[in-house]
């Protein structure tokens, strides 16, 4: 869901089934996924729905002007455009719009196995105990896990995010001068926020109990 988020394992089964696009024809850009991400789906969007309701010179124009400062790219082709105004919906609007035709003829597929659980039933210390335990143990194996957070407003994380919102854990420490375990996290909301946030590393007390989903590949 471009504006709520998802779970990581409905996203890996989309990739395992529809394939992935190498970075090569989808450079990454962080500024499209940081926390204006979601008034950039919803401006976006008005335009969309502007144009739908007839007001498609300006909406074009605003579409564009926003596309351009996304993408750091030149001006958006009209053929596209028009080829994105044209689907029955936001979400293939979207789709239309960001995902060029390269990316999507040269999507690779991949094929792994899904494991993981979902953390809510659990008692707090439970929560805590099981999380830490399953994602030492993946990175001990040499595995990245992706997690999902309960964000709120004393989140270490996302504290301004309403609902929840998806991480990878790439490796731990022991802080050595804290002498607390802390966890890596990697995020998409582009190099900024490691910067921000100790080059990803947050002590993992402070995160354990907020984490409601552990997804990891086999």
């Amino acid at each position: 869901n471009y504006q709520e988020g998802g779970w990581s394992a409905t996203a890996l089964r989309r990739i395992r089934e529809k394939g992935i696009c190498p970075e090569e024809y989808a450079p990454y850009n962080g500024q499209l996924f940081n926390l204006s991400a979601r008034e950039s789906w919803d401006t976006l969007l008005d335009g969309y729905n502007d144009a739908t309701n007839g007001d498609c010179n300006e909406a074009s124009t605003a579409i564009n002007d926003l596309y351009v400062q996304l993408r750091h790219a030149s001006e958006l082709d009209e053929e596209r455009l028009g080829s994105a105004l044209s689907a029955p919906n936001g979400r293939e609007f979207l789709q239309k719009l960001l995902i060029t035709d390269d990316c999507i003829e040269n999507r690779q597929k991949y094929y792994f196995s899904i494991n993981g659980y979902y953390t809510p039933s659990l008692s707090k210390d439970k929560q805590k105990e099981k999380n830490i335990d399953t994602i030492s143990n993946q990175l001990n194996e040499g595995f990245p896990v992706s997690v999902g957070i309960n964000c709120h407003p004393q989140s270490p994380i996302c504290q301004d995010v309403q609902s929840s919102h998806s991480l990878v854990v790439k490796g731990m420490r022991k802080n050595p001068t804290t002498q607390k375990c802390e966890l890596l996290f990697l995020n998409s909301w582009d190099k900024n926020w490691q910067d921000s946030h100790n080059g990803g590393y947050i002590e993992a007390d402070s995160v354990l109990s907020d984490i409601n989903e552990v997804i990891w590949l086999e």
